[in-house]
């Protein structure tokens, strides 16, 4: 099995980009939904990081195939 840090190299920039769309768009959401102001940042955190964890191993997933 290949390494990780060959799945990791194998990230274009678009691919990159197209997360980080992804990820941009829940956190205007979570700050517009927000409506408790103290946890604003929490949310948008907690967004963030779901969201670009499930994207990445989304890309790990698929590329694990690829390598069947």
């Amino acid at each position: 099995m290949k390494s990780f840090n060959d799945f990791w190299n194998s990230i274009s920039e678009d691919d990159f980009a197209e997360i980080a769309d992804k990820v941009n768009g829940a956190v205007e959401s979570a700050r517009n939904e927000t409506t408790d102001m103290s946890n604003l940042l929490g949310n948008q955190i907690s967004v963030a990081s779901i969201l670009l964890t499930k994207e990445i191993l989304k890309h790990y997933h698929e590329w694990l195939t690829e390598q069947l």
